[in-house]
């Protein structure tokens, strides 16, 4: 099995491809917030215009929806409606990985199955 290398690191401040992918990195960035934040304003303008409507039309498009098609939300039911909830709730015993345990015990083999992810500088997505 192959060591996974922790904490290695290479420095590319010389290069003028690492220094334009920084660069075009940060531009895209800057650009995909601004987008994310003109998605989030349109969103909440098409909230407010559906009130308690449960679709938006544009012409003859539907544009936007409210379904009730998500996920239960078992917490909100539970505390809202306890004498229904009661009747359904139920005890289940299962078998479940020691991940903690297995970390403190194991160190090298617990980094080597951990997931690589590649961490940019102000990407919080």
């Amino acid at each position: 099995m192959t060591e996974a290398k922790i904490d290695s690191k290479i420095d590319l401040s010389g290069s003028d491809r690492a220094v334009y992918a920084w660069e075009a990195w940060e531009k895209a960035k800057a650009a995909e917030l601004a987008a994310k934040r003109e998605v989030a304003r349109a969103r909440r303008v098409l909230d407010n215009i559906l009130g308690d409507a449960s679709s938006v039309m544009v012409g003859d498009e539907e544009v936007a929806t409210y379904r009730n098609d998500g996920a239960f939300n078992v917490k909100k039911f539970t505390e809202q409606m306890p004498h229904i909830a009661a009747d359904y709730m139920k005890w289940e015993a299962k078998q479940v990985f020691d991940v903690d345990r297995f970390q403190a015990e194991n160190e090298p083999l617990f980094t080597a199955f951990r997931s690589r992810t590649l961490r940019v500088k102000g990407d919080n997505s």
